[in-house]
């Protein structure tokens, strides 16, 4: 009973996953053809009219934090701090595992050339679809920045007694970092993919490939923290309850067990007055 409520709760974050990586899918096989080739070239000459030296350097910034070294630091550093090991670096270090063996499966299959060189503002090889930069910016900034809020929640709410808001009890100075944080983190997961586009290394089409496949793993990842989490919560109630029916009895219990004696013998008394009648009728006699 217990696992088909737990399949019903997910059902919709399954499903949603399921229908992207088939978009996904679908996406490849119809770039492969060279269905949308007309469509990404006006597009990219929309986007390169707005190029200014000022955007062009903010831009190349932003597509760096994309990059497999910024990714690599990234989760190292979230690995390396015990704070963070379990709560982000796991689930964030499992996206970029899959997300990349996506992308390089994808790749080699596809093999789409990238956007002329001509229009490309920082050099880079390799095919095109999936835009890889993208696939993974998407579901590790983006699963960063959802377990940024889903904790920050979690814990906010679990701070004080009877479910009490506990935003009240937290420093205004500290309140405020976290959810900065997954704010940045979210902006990153898109604009990274939409850099790749202005600076001329990718199609259009290639970051929405990126997107499908990117937002479809971090949806299932982020199912299984969350089942992970309902699961160890549950253990936790589970053990406290059988230590409470195995623990001592407390002052409670033995005021109870003495209340319960004291009546007993209050009602055996009663009993003994007749034999004491009959004495004193043989005395008499």
């Amino acid at each position: 009973m217990q696992r088909e409520h737990t399949y019903k709760k997910y059902l919709p974050v399954i499903i949603t996953a399921a229908v992207l990586y088939t978009l996904f899918v679908t996406l490849s096989f119809q770039t492969a053809g060279g269905m949308y080739d007309a469509f990404d070239r006006q597009l990219e000459q929309i986007v390169y009219s707005w190029r200014t030296p000022a955007l062009n350097t903010f831009v190349e910034l932003i597509t760096t934090c994309g990059n497999t070294a910024s990714i690599i630091c990234l989760i190292l550093l979230l690995l390396a701090l015990p704070k963070t090991r379990y709560r982000y670096g796991l689930p964030v270090f499992t996206a970029a595992i899959l997300t990349t063996l996506i992308k390089v499966v994808v790749k080699e299959t596809v093999e789409r050339p990238r956007p002329d060189e001509i229009y490309r503002l920082i050099e880079e090889t390799g095919w095109s679809f999936p835009s890889g930069h993208t696939i993974t910016s998407i579901a590790v900034y983006g699963l960063l920045a959802w377990l940024i809020w889903y904790y920050h929640k979690r814990d906010t709410m679990h701070a004080l007694p009877n479910g009490a808001a506990g935003a009240e009890a937290a420093p205004m100075r500290t309140l405020w970092r976290k959810p900065v944080v997954a704010l940045l983190c979210a902006f990153l997961a898109v604009a990274i993919g939409l850099s790749r586009i202005y600076v001329g290394v990718h199609h259009p089409t290639d970051v929405l490939g990126g997107w499908l496949a990117g937002v479809a793993t971090g949806l299932l990842i982020g199912m299984a923290v969350v089942q992970m989490v309902n699961s160890g919560r549950a253990a936790d109630l589970e053990l406290a309850a059988a230590r409470r029916m195995h623990a001592k009895p407390g002052a409670a219990d033995l005021a109870a067990e003495s209340e319960a004696a004291r009546t007993a013998g209050s009602a055996a008394e009663p009993a003994a007055e007749p034999a004491a009648e009959q004495n004193e009728t043989e005395t008499i006699e």
